[in-house]
């Protein structure tokens, strides 16, 4: 294929060998691409689904983001439907890659969830490395980690309205009234209780 063609030939003369990383963020189609690669890995990055909701309010308010990139500033009145949408976005996108995760080679694939990347990010890059038999030594991982903390990031690249914002999970519950929060959870409660973020949620709680 054409993309074959294209990788040997980036991996010509090479002393080593390569990685080509595919980096899918929207994962609706998770399925597919690993359906036509069927001997890669996978690294399946999970984040909380309700953090990833208040990450989209934030990508629509007057100013931010991501409205040079076609998205539009929602009013007051329009934020239910807004989350609404984002929760089904997150909950589709989401079962299609937990599908494809299940389905893989077990010893072809890797789990990392946001928060623990944050938390950690040199164990987490060191996990995903000794899962994929890629040699990285401890100290060159620590270096990526600290080279890409966010408090390093200068002060008016990130905050409210930027494409970085805070890394700082949980934030969703001092940015989302209960109307809001209730919304969000009958679309998406049933995901987020199946990935591991809301054990104990019932359908009926939000009722």
């Amino acid at each position: 294929t054409r993309f074959d063609a294209q990788v040997r030939e980036l991996a010509a003369g090479q002393t080593f060998e390569p990685f080509v990383f595919v980096k899918e963020p929207g994962s609706h189609i998770a399925d597919l691409l690993m359906s036509l690669f069927s001997e890669s890995r996978m690294i399946f990055l999970l984040r909380d689904g309700r953090d990833v909701v208040d990450s989209w309010l934030d990508a629509h308010r007057p100013g931010a983001w991501a409205l040079d990139e076609g998205a539009y500033p929602v009013a007051r009145e329009g934020r239910e439907a807004l989350i609404r949408w984002q929760a089904s976005v997150w909950a589709y996108r989401t079962g299609v890659v937990l599908r494809t995760y299940q389905r893989h080679d077990p010893e072809r694939r890797v789990l990392v969830r946001y928060e623990d990347l944050l938390h950690d990010p040199a164990r987490e890059l060191n996990r995903i490395c000794a899962e994929f038999g890629i040699d990285a030594p401890p100290e060159r991982l620590r270096e990526i980690a600290v080279a890409h903390d966010y408090e390093r990031i200068p002060s008016h690249e990130k905050g409210t309205s930027k494409e970085i914002r805070a890394a700082e999970p949980g934030g969703w519950q001092g940015h989302m009234t209960a109307a809001e929060q209730r919304a969000m959870y009958e679309v998406m409660g049933e995901r987020l209780v199946e990935v591991g973020y809301l054990p104990g949620f019932t359908t009926e709680r939000v009722a």
